[in-house]
């Protein structure tokens, strides 16, 4: 069965919302995606539906291991990208707007990819 990558997204968000332990609520996930009440409530139907996830009499959601198997991958793939598109840096260097020491100027491929550094830098960044 073939998944959207709205579905995906939504699955690394209860994945990420889940890491310290605490029960995940779909009000968690609209205040952390910032979606309308409705559009995550019929997203959480299809994924139950669909046998991603789980909920509770309480309402708290859970991975089901095929939902968590998707999610993990997610998760992956932009811990991957993130560690690719931004080289090490020591935060002074970060706030100094410098390159890594040794180097010269930034490959031409990781220019213009500083909302997407971002982005990724902040869901990595919640979950620690």
């Amino acid at each position: 069965m073939k998944i959207h990558e709205s579905a995906e997204m939504y699955l690394e968000t209860i994945l990420m919302l889940g890491r310290n332990g605490a029960p995940v609520r779909s009000i968690d996930v609209v205040g952390e995606l910032d979606f309308k009440k409705s559009s995550v409530s019929v997203a959480m139907k299809k994924l139950r539906e669909n046998g991603y996830v789980e909920m509770d009499d309480e309402g708290h959601l859970t991975l089901t291991p095929s939902g968590r198997k998707i999610a993990e991958t997610m998760y992956e793939r932009h811990t991957f990208l993130s560690d690719w598109l931004e080289p090490r840096r020591s935060r002074r260097d970060r706030r100094r707007g410098r390159l890594p020491h040794g180097a010269r100027h930034q490959p031409r491929e990781l220019r213009g990819h500083q909302k997407a550094r971002r982005e990724v830098r902040g869901i990595e960044n919640e979950t620690n």
